[in-house]
């Protein structure tokens, strides 16, 4: 489509909508191994439960360091593959904890998840804001929160079947990382029409997001 090309409808896929959708359906993903701290305290009996404790903890620092250097590595890579690349860190260091049975590895393990998290967390929003137009805008950053909320559910309850195996096992929740990382890669554009103001007026913009 043209610059500057008038919006009177919102023709963009639906499946478009629910790869950028899929991305806030794990806001809340930590929560999920939450309950994995009594276990991990008798099995960590030589450190500290205050040290246990900061495993679920310490993701959250790791979220303000990956939304510091969302900007730049979204300048860097362009929006999908910035998005591919923290939810791809977020994946293999969420997981980590289930084959990996050393304190200060998990540690690290789980600051990197935090990061992970803090890279693609903030582009969910711009994604909505830069391709839609004003009420399909709207209505996608009420859905939001609720898929946040839906994908907080639907998590903790797979990590409380996972559970009653080890606490190893809980970790492998974050495998379900992988459904948004295939919905982007398949459904997210490189390149695409960006929503604008123009005198008031919305108008698509072409835009090339970096390869």
């Amino acid at each position: 489509m043209s610059p500057s090309t008038p919006v009177h409808e919102d023709k963009r896929s639906p499946m478009l909508a629910l790869g950028i959708l899929s991305i806030s359906f794990l806001m809340s993903v930590n929560n999920a191994v939450s309950g994995t701290i009594p276990l991990m305290e008798k099995y960590f009996s030589d450190v500290s439960r205050a040290n246990v404790e900061l495993l679920i903890v310490i993701p959250t620092g790791g979220v303000l360091l990956g939304t510091v250097i969302s900007g730049l590595v979204s300048n860097l890579l362009g929006k999908k593959y910035t998005v591919i690349a923290g939810l791809s860190i977020s994946l293999v260091f969420g997981i980590i904890p289930a084959f990996i049975f050393n304190y200060p590895a998990i540690l690290i393990s789980r600051a990197m998840f935090g990061v992970g998290m803090g890279i693609f967390t903030p582009l969910s929003v711009s994604y909505i804001t830069d391709l839609f137009p004003e009420e399909t805008r709207n209505r996608l950053l009420g859905w939001r929160n609720s898929v946040g909320a839906i994908g907080d559910s639907i998590m903790l309850f797979i990590a409380g079947f996972l559970i009653n195996i080890s606490w190893h096992t809980t970790y492998l929740v974050f495998l379900f990382l992988l459904v948004p990382i295939l919905l982007v890669i398949f459904f997210v554009p490189k390149h695409y029409d960006n929503i604008v103001s123009e005198d008031g007026k919305e108008v698509e913009e072409d835009v090339k997001v970096k390869p």
